[in-house]
């Protein structure tokens, strides 16, 4: 098996977590969370799976931010967000991370 080493001191890394729907919606389910139908989750739930407040997501969603958002109920006034599109920005911020702290040393 080929595993992963720190390039800097050459012990193994330890497993990458996998960042998929079905891990997000045990870790919401684990926690209490509802997880609506087609796995969308509630604005108060996305922003805890995305470590960030609810007033950030309010305000990505008014500059066109990095998630779809999904408006449903009288008015179009209930925001949800899916998992998928949530596992993906996960996804792509932590390689942005990792390539970021890497291109640094």
């Amino acid at each position: 098996m080929n595993e992963k080493r720190c390039p800097h001191c050459g012990k193994p890394l330890d497993p990458e977590p996998v960042i998929s729907v079905e891990s997000l919606r045990e870790w919401c389910l684990k926690h209490g969370h509802g997880v609506f139908a087609i796995d969308r989750v509630s604005e108060s739930v996305a922003a805890e799976l995305l470590n960030r407040s609810p007033l950030t997501l309010r305000n990505w969603r008014s500059q066109g931010g990095p998630l779809r958002v999904i408006r449903s109920g009288a008015g179009r006034g209930r925001v949800s967000y899916s998992l998928a599109d949530i596992a993906e920005h996960l996804r792509s911020e932590d390689l942005f991370t990792r390539v970021t702290v890497t291109s640094r040393k």
